[in-house]
C-alpha cells in the first residue's frame, strides 16, 4: 500500500493490507499524525479514484 499512502512510514505498513483496512482489523492510527483507520480507507480511495468516499457514494 505505500505507494498510496503519504505521510506514513514505511515500516508501519509493511505488513498491511487492504483488507485489515476495510475490515478495521488493524492497529487504531497510523504514522505521527495519529491518522485513524477509517482516514487511512479515505487516503486510498481518494488516491485509486480521485474521489473521496462521500463523493462515490461509499
Amino acid at each position: 500500500m505505500q505507494p498510496y499512502i503519504d505521510g506514513i512510514p514505511p515500516s508501519e505498513l509493511d505488513k498491511l493490507r487492504l483488507r485489515h483496512v476495510l475490515t478495521k482489523t488493524t492497529p487504531k492510527f497510523f504514522g505521527v499524525d495519529q491518522v485513524e483507520g477509517e482516514g487511512l480507507a479515505g487516503m486510498i480511495v481518494k488516491r485509486l479514484s480521485g474521489r473521496s468516499i462521500a463523493e462515490l457514494g461509499l
